[in-house]
């Protein structure tokens, strides 16, 4: 199963649409700044 979500960061005012197949590991992805050049590397909270 596919899952699509919605990740807003404050401290630089965007949003970030994705897609996943493992929900929990996408998450735990993005909260340790794994893609160096995403999204996520660039937001703080």
């Amino acid at each position: 199963m596919f899952y699509f979500y919605i990740i807003y960061s404050k401290s630089i005012d965007h949003y970030y649409v994705g897609h996943t197949e493992n929900l929990v590991e996408r998450l735990q992805k993005h909260n340790s700044h794994v893609y160096s050049h995403a999204f996520t590397r660039k937001a703080s909270d």
